[in-house]
């Protein structure tokens, strides 16, 4: 895991410097508005209007992707991942808790049939649900602080996501939603390591 840290550290550090100096079609990207159908995804909701502040203020934190639903045959143009990620300074110590956790979830080791554990089960089975900073049941976490949502991703930045640890903005104090950072911010040591399918 310090390989990985080391790895985050240094597109940490590559980020706060390149975010100083952001253009407005950098927010565009960023913020998912580059294109007509992502600017129709929600901009209704308060979030949409934030994510600039968020993408200036947002810390960058080592997130993880378990779970992607591709209908391949609607050919929807924005596609599902189920995103864990922490504010918690242990878990972003120690990323793999975040594994942990995540084969926990895809191996469903709970009673499905009981209070949070049933709304979670739910939100594992919708294929088209919204959650934002759903908190984990501490039986699942070994009593961390680790949060699930589900984050919509355009389709031709969906396909060359990797399933396993991520980099996404987060700051709830702005915002209920969290953004990828896409690969166009990205460091050259946290690209070759992200395609090589170092971080899974």
């Amino acid at each position: 895991m310090e390989d990985l840290l080391n790895i985050f550290k240094g597109q940490r550090d590559y980020w706060n410097k390149y975010r100083l100096i952001l253009s407005k079609s950098d927010l565009s990207l960023l913020s998912f508005k580059d294109t007509f159908s992502s600017r129709l995804k929600g901009f209704m909701t308060v979030e949409y209007y934030r994510r600039g502040e968020l993408i200036k203020e947002g810390e960058l934190s080592i997130s993880y992707i378990f779970k992607s639903w591709k209908d391949e045959l609607n050919k929807n143009n924005h596609v599902p991942f189920w995103v864990l990620f922490s504010p918690s300074v242990i878990v972003n110590g120690e990323p793999s808790i975040l594994r942990n956790v995540a084969l926990r979830l895809n191996s469903r080791t709970f009673d499905a049939s009981k209070g949070q554990f049933k709304r979670l089960n739910k939100i594992l089975d919708c294929s088209y649900g919204e959650v934002s900073y759903f908190e984990l049941p501490s039986e699942l976490t070994d009593g961390h602080l680790i949060y699930l949502s589900i984050v919509y991703l355009p389709r031709n930045t969906a396909n060359n996501v990797v399933l396993g640890f991520n980099p996404f903005l987060a700051n709830k104090a702005i915002s209920k939603e969290i953004i990828f950072l896409q690969d166009a911010y990205w460091d050259n040591s946290f690209r070759d390591a992200y395609y090589s399918r170092k971080l899974v």
